[in-house]
């Protein structure tokens, strides 16, 4: 509380709920201005505030400040498949709602920055449209590949992600069973840790694929370990953006990916890789089998990839898109003070 009076910040940058709900507190105490940006759904945002509230059972507060949802809205959250699935107790449906409340009221006269549009459209359903500003996430220049990858021998599959159960690595160890006979020499590194790493470490031992899959666990590297990869490969069902691809584009891999949430915004189809609708693995495999077999198809999508990151998602995009919102959002604040006065 202190620093922040002695700082006195004009503006309050905050990623998450926690950070919100801080911000929001000192913002009353600096009169400072916030921006909340969203970097994946408030279903996965929600989900372990909800499962500590759940352990605490803290059962009277949080639940009763659902009741200044509107009313359509509970509505349509109790219709929801994808919010039913994901808290299906009544309780937690409850929690959910609570909490949705509490953001909605801190966030009223905050600026809202979303990571991709379909994330946009999926949090227009809580917050309303017109004042979500959709800003792409950018990539560090190190990721950035110096030109055509002459070394790309298509033997080398890569994928970097949290190892859990949306991202559906455990189908990408059977899609990846599905190649080894045909093709020898190829192998997968799997960089990223997770609550499932020893569920698909023991998966691997079962497919009989150990000794091609390489688990390396978190990695300060990754623009290196990209560099020594043919093709990046993703069966993720949930991505807001999908910065692990971008980062692999612009080192200069073709991508294979599920058409899912933002991961469209970054990948076309047929031009920088492949976008697959069905989780199956024969289905994805015969995506990954186009790349192997096709050299000149690998280098061109690899290149497409790369010059796709460095001309649409540059740090000097991002970054200018975010002055805007930051002129913006203290404009509009110093103008409600000066009108209060």
């Amino acid at each position: 509380m202190k620093l922040v009076k002695k700082i006195s910040p004009d503006l309050i940058l905050t990623n998450d709920f926690s950070s919100n709900v801080l911000a929001y507190i000192f913002s009353k105490i600096s009169r400072a201005s916030i921006v909340r940006i969203y970097h994946c759904s408030v279903l996965l945002e929600f989900a372990p505030i909800i499962k500590l509230l759940a352990l605490k059972k803290i059962r009277r507060l949080i639940p009763f400040l659902r009741l200044f949802l509107p009313r359509n809205l509970r509505k349509n959250i109790c219709n929801d498949t994808k919010i039913r699935q994901a808290f299906p107790s009544i309780l937690r449906m409850q929690y959910f709602e609570g909490l949705l409340a509490i953001e909605r009221m801190i966030t009223r006269k905050s600026a809202l920055v979303c990571v991709s549009h379909a994330l946009k459209s999926e949090l227009s359903s809580y917050q309303p449209y017109g004042r979500l500003t959709v800003i792409h996430n950018s990539i560090p220049n190190r990721f950035m590949s110096e030109g055509p990858r002459a070394n790309n021998t298509g033997s080398h599959l890569i994928t970097v992600c949290r190892l859990d159960t949306e991202k559906n690595v455990d189908l990408l160890l059977r899609v990846f069973s599905l190649l080894t006979d045909k093709y020898k020499d190829i192998r997968l590194t799997i960089v990223g840790d997770g609550p499932l790493m020893r569920t698909l470490i023991k998966l691997s031992f079962q497919l009989k694929i150990e000794k091609k899959v390489d688990f390396l666990g978190n990695r300060y590297d990754v623009d290196k370990i990209l560099h020594d990869a043919d093709i990046f490969v993703s069966c993720s069902s949930s991505e807001a953006f999908g910065l692990s691809l971008l980062e692999a584009m612009a080192a200069g891999l073709p991508v294979v990916a599920g058409d899912t949430g933002g991961i469209s915004e970054i990948v076309r189809h047929n031009f920088n890789g492949y976008l697959f609708k069905k989780y199956e693995p024969e289905h994805i495999a015969f995506y990954i089998k186009r790349l192997l077999d096709d050299r000149m198809m690998r280098l061109h999508m690899g290149e497409c990839g790369r010059e796709t990151a460095y001309k649409t998602f540059s740090s000097q995009h991002m970054l200018e898109a975010y002055y805007r919102v930051f002129q913006k959002t203290v404009k509009k604040s110093r103008e409600g003070a000066n009108e209060k006065l």
